[in-house]
Order: structure tokens, then sequence, then C-alpha cells
């Protein structure tokens, strides 16, 4: 079993932690999540490491948000206003084929 000693300076004194650690690789990151995440890294010095495993845990941590229905509708009809005729139609084709396999699957 792997351990790991950190030692962590936020409060006035360091607090000693036993952490488990599993390596982890991050494949073909777009260039432009990359670029963010290294500026992040910058702005709150931590190394790339630190940094993503930041972002991570935050994600993992967060509580989903709860939207109404009235919020849904709302959202939706924003983002449809984003896309052109032609994409929007493709999606509706998508959901539809979607839809048609996903219920050929619970025949079988």
């Amino acid at each position: 079993m792997d351990k790991c000693f950190q030692f962590d300076s936020v409060l006035a004194y360091p607090i000693l932690a036993l952490v488990k650690t599993i390596p982890l690789t991050v494949r073909q990151c777009p260039e432009d999540l990359h670029k963010a995440l290294k500026k992040s890294a910058v702005i709150n010095r931590r190394s790339l490491n630190k940094e993503a495993l930041t972002w991570l845990d935050a994600q993992a941590t967060r509580k989903p948000r709860l939207v109404t229905g009235r919020e849904a509708a709302r959202i939706l009809r924003e983002a449809q206003k984003l896309l052109t005729p032609q994409e929007h139609r493709q999606f509706g084709e998508d959901i539809e084929t979607y839809v048609k396999k996903v219920r050929l699957e619970r025949l079988h």
C-alpha cells in the first residue's frame, strides 16, 4: 500500500495526512483545456499535477444544481438560438436515432 505524507500549511500549523495515491494518466487532452489548466496552475502557484487534482477534486465534491422544468426550458430555448437550422435538424435526427436504438435494446 503506497502512502504519501502531505504537509498542508493552510492553517497556522502543518497537518500530517496519510493519503493513499493511485497513478492517473490523462491522454489526448485538448489544447485549450491544457492551456487553461496551466494558466490556473501558474495563478494558484501550483504544479500542473496539483492543479489537475484540485480541479478533479472540486468536480467530484460538487453538489449537482437542481434545475426546475421552467429553468430547463429557458436554457434549451437559449441553446436553440445558438444552432443553425441545419444543426438543429441534425440534432433532432440524432436524438430520434438514439431513442430508436434504446427501444430496440430494451426489446432484446
